[in-house]
This record gives C-alpha cells, structure tokens and sequence, in this order.
C-alpha cells in the first residue's frame, strides 16, 4: 500500500503542462498507470522464469546420457564403478511415515531396479537420494532433503530385495546443505569418503552423480562431468568442517543428497545443487538451450564433502549417546 501511494505521489508530481494537456487528461486511471505497468512486468518475469526452468530441467535430462560418454572412455572398469555406486545408494522419502510406504514388483510407483517404491499417503512427498558411509546404518545427504518432515530410507539387502525403515536425523545444517542420518539397519558395502593423498580429487578430475531424480520416474539416473574448483577446507560456529566441490555433471531434482563417486569408485561429495546464470535462464525460456553436449553456459554443480575425521567424531557421539540410551531402557527394565 506505501508504494502505491508512493507511485501516486510521483503522478501528481508530473509537471502542469503535461497534466494538463488534453492528452494526458483523456489516460483512464493515469494515477495506477505505474502500478499497472509494474505488475504486467512483474508477471513477464515470472513467466520467463517459469518457462527457463522447465527447458532448463529438459536440457539437463537430456545431457544425462551424453555426459557419461566421456566418463566410459577416460574411467577404466566404469561401468562397473557406475553399478556399485546404484546399488549401494538409497532412496530418500520425505513427508510421510514409513508404513505408508510400499515396495513391491509391480509397475506402479518409482522403479529401484525390478522393484517398485510407491507411496500411499496423501498429501505431497517428495524423493531424494542418500549415501550410506557406515556399515550400521549411517548415511548422508543434502540438509534441504530432511526438511519434508518424517523419513524413510529404501536400500537393497544382501539377496538384491529392498527393505525400508524409519530414519532418523543425527545433523543437519543449511550451511553447508548436509545432513547426518541413522536408520536400525545393516549395509553391506557403504561408500567410505576419499581420505587424502593420493585420493584426493583434484581439478579436472572425472566423477561421476547417481540420484533418484523426479523427472526420471523409473528409478536412478546418472551423469558425469569433471571436477571444476574445490573450495579450501571450511569451518562452522559448531565444529563441522567441510570442501565444496565444483563439478559439471548435470543434476536434476531427486538427485540431491546422492553420491558423486570419483574414477577410483570413492566418494567424493555429496551433491547439493546445480545452477546456472540467468542469462543462461532466459536463453532456455527463448529455447535456446544450445548442443546436447553443452545445453546451458555457465552451469555448474556443488558437491559438500565433509571432513572425515569430523565426520566419525560425529558419528562416534551419535553411537555413544545411543548406547547410553539403550543401557538406561534395559535398567529401567
């Protein structure tokens, strides 16, 4: 309301020959012209927005399959790397309980290999993908994918079946978007993070993203790129420490919290977000996304890779604080 009063200031404070000319009287509702003009180009923007994410999410669909060309050729043994790494992530339910989710072989739900995860819930739910790093059922994942409300973790099982559970947030912070979670389960190979030395990724390094990605509808989706940057170690007021890494591998919504693995088959990070500049936005409004090999200028991805030391004192906390717990119900008992 002040800015539409403020609008009608500066109409009243046009000089008095142009208010006063015939011209100017015969302009209908001359005091909301401004406003009007605004909101119609507000509108536009969002329009333009609008219609930039949607092509910006089809060209990045799209350069999935072309993105892992270069991973096949420059990676020894990397189909088998690309299969480990689809087998040991989870999917990551978000915004209903665990009961109301269902896993069966039939055609109907999110295909996780010849399984189908469905969910009978009503109301909205949302899908992302988790890296199990421990053997005793502790994974990580992007912070933003914990914000839905209750969780549940989907993994494959020794005998290739799926089994849920319940999962439980340990810690997550926005900054860096990274999150701690437990579920009572055993995972038979977990990714370990890259310790250093020799497996420290590097500039140019190839990597490669696995995620459960919404626009796929049929289970996981990868892509590949090469490491672009990586930031210097970071702190936080709490203690945690952690890298961003920059990459290119095109990712799309579901695929955050997944891994991305390097050419050895380590975890590298764990994929946060991609983005691109607005001018590469408003080209893919206008349909310009450019080549299958280079659909967006200037887009690029993060991956947090959190400290390992810090990563199993955290850990080693969270255990310690449970077998406090379990000790003190069996006295209770």
């Amino acid at each position: 309301m002040r800015r539409l009063v403020w609008l009608q200031v500066r109409m009243n404070k046009v000089p008095p020959k142009v208010r006063h000319h015939p011209i100017w009287r015969f302009i209908p509702l001359r005091g909301l012209a401004i406003p009007a003009a605004s909101l119609f180009l507000a509108g536009c923007a969002v329009e333009i927005k609008g219609h930039g994410f949607a092509r910006v999410d089809k060209a990045l669909e799209a350069r999935g399959k072309p993105s892992l060309e270069p991973w096949r050729h420059a990676v020894k043994n990397s189909g088998l790397i690309l299969r480990d790494t689809a087998v040991r992530s989870a999917l990551l339910i978000g915004g209903c309980e665990t009961k109301d989710v269902f896993i069966a072989s039939t055609s109907s739900g999110r295909s996780l290999g010849k399984w189908r995860v469905s969910v009978g819930a009503d109301g909205p739910w949302e899908a992302s993908t988790a890296v199990p790093v421990t053997a005793d059922g502790y994974f990580l994942t992007a912070g933003h994918c914990t914000e839905s409300g209750p969780l549940t973790i989907v993994t494959r099982t020794r005998r290739s079946t799926l089994e849920k559970h319940a999962a439980r947030v340990v810690w997550s912070r926005v900054t860096p978007d990274l999150a701690l979670l437990h579920a009572p389960m055993e995972i038979p190979s977990p990714l370990f993070l890259d310790q250093g030395g020799s497996l420290q990724p590097k500039d140019k390094d190839p990597v490669a993203s696995y995620g459960f990605s919404e626009l796929t509808g049929a289970g996981g989706r990868f892509s590949a790129g090469r490491i672009l940057a990586i930031s210097p170690p970071r702190k936080g007021p709490s203690g945690e420490m952690w890298r961003v890494i920059y990459h290119d591998a095109p990712l799309l919504g579901g695929d955050s919290g997944g891994p991305l693995v390097s050419s050895k088959g380590h975890l590298v990070g764990v994929n946060s977000l991609g983005q691109t500049t607005w001018f590469a936005y408003f080209r893919a409004a206008l349909g310009l996304t450019g080549s299958p090999s280079r659909p967006l200028a200037g887009y690029h991805s993060q991956a947090i890779a959190p400290d390992p030391d810090w990563l199993r004192s955290l850990i080693d906390k969270d255990r310690a604080t449970a077998s406090s717990r379990s000790a003190g119900l069996r006295n209770a008992e």
